[in-house]
């Protein structure tokens, strides 16, 4: 089974998942790109890597869990989305000295579900989890707790703007 962890940069995929045991066999795409070099071009403006996805999908394994903010897009079975307040996230992206137009382009991206929507597109099941308060064990806890009863698909339950909106923080 192949699984992808995802979730807009900043809402703990990375740190969670190095906590997960070692028979999940996890892959951490982002290091992966850049080892093999298996993007097409680097955007220096934005500071990112182009991926070339038809490259990726030819270097993983069979199975295992995928991490990254892109590994929706490839072909697996469940996806599993971390998400976070947007106002939690803003601080944690700080924390990793992002650029202030990076920071607002995700957190933009995290109040509009973005990455959920793409991952909607790919018809498979799809269960998020809120790492908002949480630490990065119990961020593993759960989604390793998701990993193996697969439980019922859980989206549309977290809706950031209806929350930045009661609490009248709606500013991006």
């Amino acid at each position: 089974m192949k699984i992808a962890i995802t979730g807009t940069p900043g809402t703990g995929k990375t740190t969670a998942t190095k906590k997960l045991p070692k028979k999940y066999s996890v892959t951490h795409l982002n290091e992966l790109v850049k080892n093999k070099q298996l993007y097409t071009e680097k955007d220096k403006k934005r500071d990112s890597y182009i991926i070339d996805l038809q490259k990726i999908e030819q270097t993983i394994p069979e199975k295992g869990v995928f991490e990254s903010h892109f590994s929706h897009q490839l072909d697996v079975d469940r996806i599993i989305i971390l998400r976070c307040h947007p106002t939690q996230l803003r601080k944690r992206l700080k924390q990793k000295n992002f650029n202030e137009q990076k920071i607002n382009e995700n957190v933009m991206a995290e109040t509009v579900d973005v990455i959920l929507l793409e991952a909607m597109q790919t018809q498979k099941p799809i269960n998020e989890i809120d790492t908002t308060n949480l630490n990065p064990k119990q961020v593993a806890e759960k989604i390793q707790e998701t990993i193996e009863k697969q439980p019922e698909e859980n989206t549309g339950k977290i809706d950031w703007i209806n929350e930045l909106n009661e609490e009248n923080d709606i500013q991006l």
